[in-house]
């Protein structure tokens, strides 16, 4: 967290993790000792939290809603890497070993819920009761993308319309609600929060699109993610997406044949030579820097001082490969 941002962003950022480590104080020893794990572990870079402190420093001044509402925004998305965890059978998060991986599949369900009950509790902390609104409702958008995207696992006919509309409620939607809050609760007008959530939507999309494009191309751990996990459940992303309408019908046969074997370097390198047949890869990419255009544009004209300069170096290290 503290290479990825500038000293002020990180004590901005450290002032969140004291509002979750707070919040996921427990009296049982065995809770606690759980929950000390995860809040010891699994503390990334904290893109949400960033998100909405950087608009809200940008546009006025940090109140002690901003770090609230981060902080929950940011218990919510761990809660559900705890989940995904699971459900990916992943073994590593973050450089470290998941929690499933620790403590077995059920406790880390457990874990997962008792950070949401730490998240409700951490949300009556917020003043704002527009903002919460918001923010439960991105987070219920965001639970219905999730079960989109399992329930397409093995449709090899997915659209890239379809596809865009599931990462954008699994993931694009949270980063623009942090986007929205920053700006609200720093007292922008209601045509500023839009044009923030509308920024939040197209940073989220090519987050998950670049992320989707490292998950086929990293050795290895992705980011500290076990890598290749959407191939081999067999959800498509956009560079298969595009391959597979740019290319023979065959390539499907394929497809099916080999989503659920070993993701080692042999299946990686055959997987991206077939991709840069049809020059899928790239395609993706610049779909992302478009999406990512739609944020910058509005950091660079609504925002002030050191946001700016915060929110490009963000950008840049998402969209970097």
């Amino acid at each position: 967290m503290t290479e990825f941002f500038d000293p002020i962003i990180s004590g901005h950022l450290q002032l969140v993790r004291d509002v979750i480590v707070r919040h996921c104080s427990c009296d049982l020893p065995e809770a606690a000792e759980l929950m000390r794990y995860v809040t010891n572990n699994t503390s990334g870079k904290m893109i949400r939290p960033a998100l909405l402190l950087i608009t809200g420093q940008g546009l006025g001044n940090l109140q002690q809603d901003h770090y609230s509402a981060a902080a929950v925004i940011e218990m919510m998305h761990i809660a559900s890497l705890l989940h995904d965890d699971v459900l990916d059978n992943a073994q590593y998060r973050r450089d470290m070993h998941s929690a499933n991986a620790v403590f077995g599949n059920k406790t880390a369900i457990l874990m997962g819920d008792l950070m949401v009950s730490c998240a409700l509790k951490a949300a009556m902390d917020i003043e704002s009761r527009k903002g919460l609104e918001r923010t439960i409702s991105a987070l219920f958008l965001t639970c219905q993308g999730e079960l989109a995207q399992q329930r397409n696992a093995g449709n090899f006919q997915l659209s890239q319309q379809q596809y865009l509309q599931i990462i954008t409620n699994k993931t694009a939607i949270v980063m623009a609600c942090s986007m929205w809050q920053g700006a609200l609760l720093a007292g922008a007008d209601d045509d500023c929060c839009s044009q923030a959530w509308d920024a939040g939507l197209g940073f989220g999309v090519a987050f998950q699109i670049m992320d989707d494009i490292r998950d086929i191309i990293t050795p290895g751990e992705n980011g500290g993610k076990t890598a290749g996990t959407d191939f081999l459940q067999g959800k498509l992303t956009l560079p298969l997406i595009h391959h597979i309408s740019n290319t023979s019908p065959d390539v499907i046969d394929w497809l099916k044949a080999h989503c659920q074997d070993t993701y080692d370097d042999n299946m990686r390198n055959e997987l991206i030579s077939r991709l840069d047949q049809t020059a899928s890869l790239d395609y993706a990419r610049n779909q992302a820097l478009e999406y990512m255009q739609k944020c910058t544009d509005f950091t660079s004209q609504q925002l002030d001082g050191i946001a700016v300069n915060e929110f490009e170096l963000l950008c840049g290290k998402v969209l970097l490969i």
